[in-house]
């Protein structure tokens, strides 16, 4: 991506393979000379939302299920792209991605203008609002529990 773009690595370390991961990637942009484009940092629950929002995309390079980050991007309306199968049918076919497009899906959405980025965010978060709130979770559970 051209250099008016920054990436931010939200979230910290737990386990000894997320430490190394971590030190690995610190390497990688000290060794690229990248710091002025890409953090690491935490966040807490009130930093992130307005991170979210003025973000360009939100990059979910991921092989776990879905999530609880990727539906609050989605609820943020900030577009998501994501290489996590469970998340690819809630996801436009700009956005979703594999190991192999992860870039260029993130070129494709970078380079729509802030218009065509907010329609897909705008569609994202109804489909959570439809498939994914409270009151849908609610339903969900009750109809679980009585049957």
């Amino acid at each position: 991506l051209s250099k008016e773009y920054r990436l931010m690595i939200v979230g910290g370390a737990i386990t000894g393979e997320d430490k190394k991961l971590l030190a690995h990637l610190q390497e990688q942009i000290e060794q690229k000379k990248l710091r002025s484009r890409v953090s690491i940092q935490s966040a807490t629950q009130d930093v992130l939302q307005p991170l979210l929002q003025r973000a360009t995309a939100f990059v979910h390079a991921s092989d776990t299920s879905l999530d609880k980050a990727v539906l609050e991007a989605m609820s943020s309306e900030c577009p998501v792209i994501s290489t996590a199968e469970a998340v690819q049918a809630l996801l436009l076919p700009v956005c979703q991605a594999t190991r192999k497009t992860l870039g260029a899906r993130m070129k494709d959405v970078c380079e729509l203008s802030a218009q065509e980025r907010g329609e897909i965010a705008a569609e994202q978060r109804a489909i959570i609002e439809r498939d994914h709130s409270l009151s849908r979770l609610i339903e969900r559970l009750l109809k679980e529990m009585l049957s």
